[in-house]
């Protein structure tokens, strides 16, 4: 039982984690984009450099959704788990 309850607190942890850190490396990525944006001065170069940003932001918010969602069905795997075993224990 301690083990079911370390692993939700685990998932949990894991889902807030992966919610932050998308929010700040996205938001990092499009400052350092953007900056570098600024010093070009060729545009074939930029639109490239802004594809490939949008490219990272797309696959980081997937990867990211991806990892959430797999945390969340194994807390509520867990939690599910949990309330089976102490309603056959019961009876």
């Amino acid at each position: 039982m301690l083990i079911i309850a370390w692993n939700s607190q685990f998932f949990l942890i894991l889902r807030i984690f992966c919610k932050t850190i998308s929010t700040k490396i996205i938001y990092q990525k499009q400052l350092v984009f953007s900056d570098l944006l600024r010093g070009v001065q060729q545009e074939f170069f930029a639109r490239r450099l802004l594809t490939f940003a949008r490219g990272i932001r797309v696959f980081l918010n997937v990867f990211f959704y991806l990892v959430d969602k797999f945390a969340s069905f194994f807390l509520l795997f867990f939690c599910l788990n949990l309330s089976f075993r102490s309603y056959f224990k019961v009876f």
